[in-house]
């Protein structure tokens, strides 16, 4: 489990485009050129992933474009009007796969301090609402080792997490909140004065508006940290109004990139493909709860239970019985089952009893949880 810290990192790579404000610096060595604003996508990090999403391909036979867009002479200026509204345009599509490649690099007196990178490639599905990301972190943002690797997977409110190779941990009962909506009053908040640029563009096979920002946009979408220098430019789709592509390369002192940290920078791409494209999204292979003695799924449970959490020997399970009445359900269906009783121990709304059955030994614990006022069943075994 060393690597439940992981579990954050959606949160985490969202909250780090918060860590940057305003003043003078030293110059600074840069850790990613910015993308060049016609690319389709961005090579992923040397880490690799066990299993990587595939790359976004742009389709192959694409048309023609049409008549460049030409800035009429005498029109005005024209500005992004909200980059937050066309970030949760992208709720509105059935389908697409995302890219985002995350890096800094901070110094102290002129001397290289951390350096990381994290790379997240993601797939997104309407219905049933579902989505699978693969972050892989390198350097100083790989917690001591040369790179990490994990993989989370939710459909409607079950929630899979890959800590190891081929060890799942399953959370249910979680709201479903899209990854790219993670902090997204953040994420792209105060980008209005972003200036459309012309002609408008295809990129990954969308026509879109082109805009261009400073650090003027976003004074305040930095909320830590002195901001010397900040661009980036913004591509939506001109019908949709999503965002298609989001480049960013900031410069400052007192960032904090993990830590409070001397002078840094960061480069940030966020982009998106294969809008409305056929993509599967499925429970992974082994993260079904097995419990010792048990087949997947064949555990006795009372007939409202829902699962809590699950991992390999270890599970909870909630009910709106009483504990009294878990307890009588648990000691009649698992001696029919064949199990014997073994230890017992019960203390007011507390049991903990454990069962046998051959050289397979099943550990509960129930208990009423305080705060739902329902009855919590932990199932562990030794040998799972």
């Amino acid at each position: 489990m060393k690597r439940l810290h992981l579990m954050l990192t959606f949160v985490l790579v969202a909250g780090l485009l918060l860590a940057c404000g305003g003043g003078e610096a030293p110059t600074p060595t840069p850790v990613v050129q910015p993308t060049e604003a016609k690319a389709p996508a961005v090579e992923p990090t040397k880490a690799k992933a066990a299993e990587v999403l595939p790359t976004p391909v742009p389709p192959t036979d694409t048309p023609a474009p049409p008549t460049p867009e030409v800035k009429p002479e005498a029109a005005e200026e024209e500005l992004l009007a909200s980059a937050e509204a066309a970030l949760e345009a992208l709720s509105k599509l059935k389908s697409f796969r995302s890219h985002t490649h995350f890096a800094w690099v901070s110094q102290e007196e002129g001397v290289e301090k951390e350096r990381g990178e994290f790379e997240m490639r993601g797939e997104y599905v309407a219905e049933p609402r579902s989505q699978r990301t693969v972050i892989t972190s390198s350097g100083d943002a790989a917690m001591g080792e040369e790179s990490e690797t994990f993989e989370i997977i939710q459909i409607e409110d079950q929630m899979w997490f890959r800590l190891e190779e081929d060890e799942w941990v399953q959370i249910g009962q979680q709201e479903f909140l899209p990854s790219f909506l993670m902090n997204a009053e953040e994420f792209l908040r105060d980008l209005s004065g972003a200036r459309r640029l012309w002609p408008d563009e295809t990129v990954n096979g969308i026509r879109c508006r082109h805009y261009r920002f400073t650090e003027r946009e976003l004074r305040s979408f930095f909320g830590v940290g002195e901001l010397s220098k900040a661009e980036g430019e913004l591509w939506v789709a001109a019908k949709g109004e999503f965002v298609v592509k989001y480049t960013l390369h900031a410069e400052g002192k007192e960032l904090e990139l993990g830590e409070k940290l001397g002078y840094g920078t960061m480069d940030m791409l966020y982009e998106i493909s294969d809008v409305g494209a056929k993509i599967v999204i499925e429970p992974p292979a082994g993260g079904e709860a097995a419990i010792a003695g048990f087949a997947a799924g064949e555990f006795p449970l009372p007939e409202d239970a829902e699962m809590s959490m699950s991992s390999p020997g270890f599970s909870v399970f909630v009910t709106a019985l009483p504990v009294a009445e878990v307890l009588e359900f648990y000691e009649a269906r698992l001696a029919k089952l064949g199990w014997s009783k073994g230890d017992e121990t019960i203390f007011g709304d507390f049991a903990s009893l454990s069962f046998s059955k051959g050289a397979q030994q099943v550990d509960l614990m129930i208990s009423e949880d305080e705060e739902s006022g329902k009855t919590q069943i932990m199932v562990t075994s030794p040998e799972g």
